[in-house]
């Protein structure tokens, strides 16, 4: 079984809480919060977002140095995003991201990235949304390895993963194969099973449109394997939907198929 993030984040806020480091608190609430909504665990993600409010409304009202109104900045952002208020959110973030990169927090500062990235996509602007995430990878390859090592593994992953989505969503399908595989690695690395099932159910619709026939099932099987393996409900959707799509379409793949055993 692969690594479990919501138990490894946990881990980290019990030893900042320790420690009094409550805005980090926050920091991986919000990342805890991006899993269970992407687990499908919507009322999890909500509870865990109304623990982020209660850390901004404690700690954002009067910010006791830069640091902290950087990361409140996120903080702030981030609420706007659950809240679907997608333009609010890249506003404060926007505005945030100079602070945020005062603080030298690599990981921070690719994550903000990552959400004004994200921003940009639910917005339809899929190119500007390449571009942050392009510059969120830049940071996530310089997050400190010693205290963060499977965080920037797995900032790196998804910060791949999400360009090969964006490159999909605008047909370019080659640049898409090339981040999602890319992807695949760092996730393989940072033992993230629930990602690698989401990589390969995405791979395997972009394998039909190249003509990989032969990495199409590979990929099915695999993406489906991982989303029974990790329960997540969101990838094992995903691999359905995927079958259903080949079942429909079975004349061209054995079409494909029979010109691949013919090569």
């Amino acid at each position: 079984m692969g690594k479990d993030y919501v138990e490894y984040y946990q881990e980290k806020i019990q030893r900042f809480e320790t420690e009094g480091d409550y805005l980090k608190v926050g920091i991986y609430l919000c990342e805890i919060a991006i899993l269970q909504k992407y687990r499908g665990q919507r009322d999890d993600a909500e509870n865990t977002i109304r623990k982020v409010s209660t850390y901004t409304t404690e700690y954002c009202e009067k910010p006791r140095d830069e640091e902290s109104q950087a990361i409140c900045g996120y903080l702030l952002g981030f609420k706007s995003i659950f809240q679907n208020e997608h333009e609010d959110a890249l506003k404060i973030l926007s505005n945030a991201l100079e602070k945020i990169k005062k603080t030298k927090n690599n990981l921070l500062i690719s994550w903000t990235q990552c959400e004004i990235g994200y921003c940009y996509s639910r917005l339809g602007d899929y190119k500007k949304a390449i571009e942050e995430y392009g510059k969120g990878l830049e940071f996530a390859r310089e997050i400190d390895e010693e205290d963060e090592k499977f965080e920037k593994l797995r900032t790196i992953a998804s910060h791949n993963v999400n360009i090969g989505k964006y490159y999909n969503n605008i047909s370019n399908h080659n640049l898409a194969r090339v981040y999602l595989e890319t992807g695949k690695d760092f996730a393989e690395a940072a033992e993230d099973d629930e990602l690698l099932g989401d990589i390969y159910g995405s791979l395997v619709s972009i394998y039909v449109r190249l003509e990989y026939p032969d990495k199409v099932n590979r990929a099915l099987n695999k993406a489906k394997e991982l989303a029974k393996k990790t329960k997540n409900l969101k990838v094992l959707a995903l691999v359905y939907n995927n079958e259903a799509d080949l079942y429909r379409g079975k004349k061209s793949m054995t079409k494909l198929l029979g010109s691949m055993n013919k090569r």
